[in-house]
């Protein structure tokens, strides 16, 4: 199968004494990651922090106020001040720790706000294809200006998160199915079993049914399809497979019904749209 899902173990680099040949606007601490992490943190910080939470949900405050944690999402941590934040249950999280000195920089820059100290990603897909570069860039720390690069690519990751924001869940139901929406758009090639997954976020089908409507507004089914079609587009333009490849790499089980589908929402034959959009 083409599609395949990064996942790897926790890490943790210190690069806070390691020289850049360049002279860069944000040069981070340490880097980490945890898969599951189920510890609910309780104190203040003297650096300055970015928690991407890749997956999973929980809450996250301080000065008295309290945001719901619903993956994807960056969290921050100002110097100084006591938080509050942790998982549900587990939750996936990368994190960048800076210099406390630099937050007055990242505040001037758009880069933070008090007002706004969690912001909600429509989508982790981009954020995850960076981080797997960043792993590979971790394993060679010894390299020349490679915490350079690695001091470009966090900050890249950060403002991407921040051009991809999405407006919070409005209420239960909708975090709900925020959950599931994202568990789909991360294994939309495999069978998805709707009615378990609304079962798992305590919704019956038919409250499921009527939620989903209302926030994705098109059904499960159609959702799906569309995730399928637009891996279609991408393999047709960036690879030469063929157009049954492409049907058995998405999990059609009939090529016809895969090209009636893809003329469908597509307006174009599968070749039509490789001829249209080649590089």
């Amino acid at each position: 199968m083409y599609k395949k899902i990064f996942f790897m173990e926790n890490l943790l680099k210190h690069l806070a004494p390691i020289p850049r040949r360049f002279k860069n606007q944000y040069s981070v601490n340490t880097v980490g990651y945890v898969r599951n992490k189920q510890e609910i943190v309780n104190g203040d910080f003297v650096s300055f922090n970015f928690s991407i939470i890749l997956s999973g949900h929980g809450t996250y405050s301080f000065n008295g106020k309290s945001w719901p944690v619903e993956a994807p999402c960056v969290i921050t941590q100002w110097p100084g001040i006591h938080y509050t934040y942790g998982p549900e249950s587990t939750w996936e999280e990368l994190f960048f720790i800076y210099d406390g000195s630099y937050a007055q920089t990242f505040k001037e820059n758009s880069l933070f706000s008090f007002e706004k100290p969690i912001w909600y990603i429509k989508s982790s897909f981009d954020i995850r294809k960076k981080f797997k570069e960043l792993v590979a860039l971790l394993q060679q720390l010894n390299g020349e200006s490679v915490a350079d690069r690695i001091d470009i690519l966090c900050e890249s990751m950060i403002v991407d998160s921040i051009v991809g924001q999405e407006n919070p869940p409005l209420s239960k139901n909708e975090a709900r199915i925020r959950r599931i929406r994202s568990y789909v758009k991360q294994n939309f090639l495999l069978p998805v079993d709707f009615e378990s997954l609304a079962f798992e976020q305590d919704m019956s089908p038919a409250s499921f049914r009527r939620h989903w409507k209302n926030y994705v507004g098109i059904s499960p089914a159609k959702y799906v399809m569309r995730l399928k079609i637009r891996e279609a587009c991408r393999l047709l333009v960036e690879t030469k497979y063929s157009v049954g490849r492409i049907a058995n790499e998405l999990n059609f089980e009939d090529p016809l019904y895969f090209s009636k589908k893809f003329h469908q929402e597509v307006g174009q034959t599968a070749t039509e749209y490789r001829i249209a959009n080649h590089i």
